[in-house]
C-alpha cells in the first residue's frame, strides 16, 4: 500500500462524519429562542449546542490522533537535519 493510499484510508475516519454533520446542520439551522419565556426553545438550543460541541470535540480528537504520527516524524526529521547541518556548520 502506498503512502497516499494509507493517508486516504486513515482519512475515512473523518470522512465518515460528513453526512452526520450535514444532517445536524440541517436539523439545527434557524433554531432560535422566541423570548425570555420560551423555555422549550431554550432547551432545544441548549441541546443542539451540546450535541454540536460533542461532535466538534470528537472530530478534533480523531484529527489529532491521525496527525500524531506525522508530528513525531516531522520532529525526528528536523532533529536529524540539525545534527547533520551541525557537522558541517563549523567548517
Amino acid at each position: 500500500m502506498t503512502e497516499v493510499q494509507t493517508v486516504d484510508t486513515q482519512l475515512v475516519v473523518l470522512d465518515q462524519r460528513e453526512s452526520k454533520l450535514i444532517e445536524l446542520r440541517e436539523k439545527y439551522k434557524g433554531l432560535k429562542i422566541a423570548g425570555p419565556e420560551d423555555k422549550d426553545g431554550y432547551k432545544k438550543l441548549r441541546d443542539a449546542r451540546i450535541e454540536l460541541k460533542n461532535e466538534r470535540i470528537a472530530i478534533e480528537n480523531d484529527a489529532y490522533a491521525l496527525r500524531e504520527n506525522a508530528i513525531k516524524f516531522q520532529k525526528t526529521v528536523i532533529s536529524r537535519e540539525k545534527e547533520l547541518v551541525g557537522i558541517i556548520s563549523p567548517t
